[in-house]
């Protein structure tokens, strides 16, 4: 059996499920970083003076969305000409179009796909998800694959593999401040916004397309044959 957690493995032992499970994360599609993946390219975005919080999900409560609006309020006065883009559509965007309506800096974009996804995570600076709950979100992993430092929560398949604080931030939704005191940092640190943008797209590069992934659900399906896939395409 494959699964995007450790978690959900755990939940098949307690069903007492005896077999092999294998963890997998999902994939990246590598069409979608066609306009963005030097590191050159990176470094001149992530020195602008106006920086970008970018939260790309389904609304609903569960995915922190109102936690993200109230710490993106709470710095405001401490970073002016920072702004929070609101990505995505569900059950709480009319509620979220209204209060937001004279919220400074913060802008709704509906839903977004294809190139006006792309064009959005290539100028975002900063990735926030604060899920309370997922199984693996692809959203993080593309914005780590565009470069970009990630700040979310350790929940589903993210806390298999994200690294605090290599590739950006873990927030304790239970502690008041934490989401808006590890974006703060973030914000205020040049340097760091680079190298852990810089670390995401190597990972992301090195882990997360979709060929690499393909290769590797090839090499399982083979081996649950008793063949064994030729070792050069195996990926660890």
């Amino acid at each position: 059996i494959i699964v995007l957690s450790a978690g959900f493995e755990e939940k098949l032992r307690e069903w007492g499920y005896e077999g092999r499970v294998v963890v997998v994360t999902t994939t990246i599609d590598p069409a979608l970083l066609d306009a963005f993946c030097a590191e050159d390219k990176i470094e001149e975005l992530r020195k602008a003076s106006s920086l970008k919080i970018l939260f790309l999900s389904r609304l609903v409560k569960e995915k922190g969305i109102y936690e993200t609006l109230r710490a993106f309020q709470s710095l405001r006065k401490a970073y002016p000409t920072a702004e929070l883009f609101v990505a995505g559509d569900g059950p709480e965007y009319n509620n979220l179009c209204m209060q937001t309506a004279h919220m400074e800096g913060v802008t709704l974009t509906g839903h977004v796909a294809g190139n006006e996804k792309n064009e959005l995570l290539s100028k975002s600076h900063i990735y926030c998800l604060p899920s309370y709950t997922e199984g693996l979100p692809t959203s993080v992993l593309e914005a780590m694959a565009f470069g970009i430092p990630v700040v979310t929560t350790a929940v589903g398949g993210l806390r298999d593999f994200f690294k605090d604080p290599e590739m950006g931030s873990f927030v304790d939704l239970e502690k008041p401040g934490d989401l808006a005191d590890k974006l703060g940092q973030l914000l205020a640190n040049k340097d760091r916004r680079l190298a852990v943008g810089k670390f995401n797209l190597k990972f992301a590069q090195a882990h997360l397309m979709a060929p690499t992934i393909a290769l590797r659900l090839k090499a399982l399906c083979m081996e649950s044959m008793g063949t064994p896939a030729p070792s050069k395409e195996k990926v660890k």
